[in-house]
């Protein structure tokens, strides 16, 4: 996905893109998402069942333009701490 946002990014002009993602490609994206040449790129992103081990979350609304959904009984999307 990287490759493919960079590649929209070096084209320039005007797109909207939205992304979504469960699990493992929730956590694609958010690390992708959280590259801002990349992040300019996404219109929205989505990301269901976002794996807490992740670097980067959303869940919080700092990022208006993404929302993290997660269930809090949902062993992959809680804190191993």
């Amino acid at each position: 996905r990287k490759r493919v946002l960079a590649g929209i990014a070096a084209h320039g002009g005007e797109h909207k893109v939205m992304l979504g993602g469960e699990s493992q490609g929730a956590w694609v994206i958010g690390e992708a998402i959280a590259d801002p040449m990349l992040r300019r790129v996404v219109d929205r992103a989505v990301l269901m069942g976002h794996p807490w081990l992740a670097s980067h979350h959303y869940e919080d609304g700092h990022d208006a333009g993404v929302i993290e959904i997660n269930n809090p009984g949902d062993e992959i999307a809680a804190s191993v701490r």
